[in-house]
C-alpha cells in the first residue's frame, strides 16, 4: 500500500446524488475530491483543469452523454484530441 492520495471527480446531473457521493468520497481516507460537474461539458472542464486520477461519471447525463464525455477524455489522455 502507498500513502498517495487518489484524486477523484464526480459527474452526475442529479444534485442530491452528486453532493452525497462527493461528501462520502471526501470522508474516505486516501481520496481527495478535486472537482464535480453536472453535465458533460463540466466533466470535460474538470478533467482538463484538475486532471483527476478517477472520474465517477453518470452515463446518462442530460444533453451529451457521459459515454461521449468519457470517450473524449480518454482520447485527450491518449493524445488523440484537444482538451
Amino acid at each position: 500500500m502507498t500513502d498517495e492520495t487518489i484524486r477523484v471527480a464526480v459527474v452526475d446531473d442529479h444534485p442530491v446524488f452528486r453532493l452525497g457521493m462527493t461528501a462520502l468520497l471526501a470522508s474516505t481516507a486516501g481520496l481527495e475530491v478535486v472537482g464535480e460537474a453536472a453535465d458533460a461539458d463540466g466533466a470535460l472542464r474538470v478533467a482538463d483543469q484538475q486532471r483527476p486520477d478517477v472520474i465517477i461519471m453518470d452515463l446518462h447525463l442530460g444533453g451529451r452523454s457521459g459515454v461521449a464525455a468519457t470517450r473524449e477524455i480518454v482520447a485527450w489522455e491518449a493524445g488523440l484530441g484537444q482538451p
